[in-house]
C-alpha cells in the first residue's frame, strides 16, 4: 500500500464526524469550467469493500466510519499554463451521493510530486492519492483534487514545478471551476473553504491560499489551510543546496533539478549546465534532464566556479528568478497551520521555520507550526494527516 496512504486509514479511526453549517448561496453563470465528466460512483457498500480489498484490516476498520458513498467527476477548466497561456487542464471533484439540494463544505487537496503522470487524480487509480479525496467525500465534503498542469488534460505542457504562480493560478482556477460545478448541480456551498498539500502539494498549498487571498478574497475566502513539509523559502533552500551537504538519493535531486530545469524555462534564463555541473554530471544531466540518476549530494555537482558566482551575486539573473518563488512573506487572513519534520534532509525545516516567524512580524493571528520532532519527510506524513483530518472534519 502507498506508504501515504497508510497513516491515512490509520488516522481515520479515532476522528469522528460533525455537521456542516448551512448558509445562503450565489449561482453565477460559469466563465471557468469548461465540461464535466462523471467517470465512476460508489455505494457505501463498495466503497467500503474497495476499501477493504486496498488495506486489508486497515480498510475493514475505516469502511466502519464510512457515511455515504461517492460519485467521482473529472472536470476540465480553461487556465493559464507556465507561461501564461490559456490552456484547458483537469482535476479531479469527489461528491457525496445524492448531493443535489444539500450544502456542503468544500476542500481542495493538493498532489505532492508525481513522476508517473498516470497518478494524477482524475485518472482514479488505486492507492493513489485520489483515495484520499474518496473517502473525504464519504464523510461528507465536496473534495477537489487538481491534477496541476502538465497532468491529465494537460499532459503535453511542461508542470510548472515549485513555480509559485504557474501552480497557484491553475489551483485558483480549478477551484473556481468546481465551484460553479456544484453549483451547476444544485449543491450548495457553506462558504467554507479548506485547503491541504504536502511536499509540492504543501508548496502549492500556500501559494493557491495567498493567490486566493489577493485576488478572490470575496469569491472564494480560505477558512484554513494546512501546509506539510513544503519549500516555502526557496532562495534559504536554494543556498542550502549548492552550499551544504545533502542528501545522496536520486530522486530526492531529480526534484531539485526539475525546479532549476523549470525556472530556466520559466524565466528564459539560458542556463549552460556544462559550466554548473562538473563531469560526468553535466553530461548526463544534459541528456537526460531531470530524470538523471544522481546519486551523491548535489553540491558535490557544482562547478566551483558556479558556487562562487552564485554566492558572490553574479548569477543575478539566476537568484532573482528563486527569490520569485519565494511564498513565506506575506499575511495570511485564514488560518494557516504549517507541518514540518526537523530532520527532513528533503525539504528543509527552514523552509517552514522561517513562514512561521515572517507571518507572526507580519501580523498573521492564526499561523502554528507543529514541528515533529526528529520526523524525517516521509515519517511526518503521518502527523500531517491528522492535523488535516481533524480540521476539515472539525470545521465542515
Amino acid at each position: 500500500m502507498n506508504k501515504t496512504l497508510r497513516p491515512l486509514y490509520v488516522l481515520f479511526l479515532s476522528l469522528s464526524l460533525f455537521s456542516c453549517e448551512k448558509t445562503e448561496d450565489q449561482s453565477p453563470e460559469p466563465v471557468v469550467l469548461v465540461d464535466s465528466e462523471l467517470v465512476g460512483s460508489f455505494s457505501k457498500a463498495g466503497l467500503q469493500e474497495k476499501l477493504q480489498n486496498e488495506v486489508g484490516d486497515v480498510g475493514d476498520q475505516v469502511s466502519l466510519l464510512i457515511q455515504n458513498g461517492v460519485d467521482l467527476y473529472k472536470l476540465r477548466y480553461n487556465t493559464l499554463d507556465l507561461y501564461g497561456q490559456p490552456i484547458v487542464a483537469s482535476g479531479a471533484v469527489i461528491l457525496p451521493e445524492s448531493a443535489k439540494g444539500q450544502t456542503f463544505s468544500m476542500a481542495s487537496l493538493q498532489h505532492g510530486t508525481l513522476f508517473n503522470k498516470d497518478d494524477a487524480p482524475s485518472n482514479f487509480k488505486a492507492n493513489t492519492e485520489a483515495t484520499f479525496g474518496e473517502v473525504f467525500g464519504a464523510l461528507g465534503l465536496v473534495v477537489g483534487m487538481p491534477d496541476y498542469i502538465g497532468y491529465g488534460a494537460s499532459v503535453a505542457a511542461d508542470h510548472p514545478y515549485e513555480h509559485n504562480k504557474g501552480l497557484a493560478i491553475a489551483n485558483a482556477d480549478f477551484i473556481r471551476a468546481m465551484k460553479e460545478f456544484i453549483e451547476q448541480n444544485e449543491i450548495k456551498w457553506n462558504g467554507n473553504l479548506m485547503l491541504a498539500g504536502y511536499s509540492e502539494g504543501g508548496y502549492a498549498t500556500m501559494a493557491t491560499h495567498k493567490y486566493l487571498q489577493e485576488n478572490y478574497s470575496s469569491e472564494l475566502p480560505v477558512r484554513i489551510s494546512l501546509c506539510g513539509a513544503g519549500a516555502y523559502n526557496k532562495t534559504a533552500s536554494f543556498n542550502l543546496l549548492v552550499n551544504e551537504e545533502g542528501s545522496p538519493d536520486s530522486g530526492k535531486n531529480r526534484s531539485y533539478l526539475w525546479v532549476l530545469d523549470t525556472y530556466n524555462k520559466a524565466y528564459t534564463l539560458g542556463l549552460n549546465y556544462s559550466e554548473i555541473f562538473k563531469e560526468p554530471y553535466a553530461s548526463e544531466i544534459e541528456d537526460e534532464g531531470y530524470l538523471s540518476q544522481i546519486n551523491v549530494s548535489l553540491n558535490e555537482t557544482f562547478t566551483s566556479d558556479f558556487v562562487s558566482d552564485f554566492n558572490s551575486g553574479r548569477l543575478l539573473d539566476l537568484s532573482d528568478a528563486v527569490a520569485d518563488n519565494d511564498i513565506y512573506n506575506w499575511k495570511p487572513e485564514g488560518e494557516v497551520k504549517l507541518y514540518h519534520g526537523n530532520m527532513d534532509d528533503y525539504v528543509p525545516y527552514i523552509n517552514s521555520q522561517t513562514a512561521y516567524t515572517q507571518m507572526l512580524a507580519n501580523g498573521a493571528e492564526k499561523v502554528s507550526l507543529t514541528t515533529i520532532d526528529g520526523g524525517d519527510h516521509d515519517s511526518s506524513i503521518s502527523v500531517f494527516l491528522l492535523g488535516v483530518l481533524q480540521a476539515f472534519l472539525g470545521s465542515k
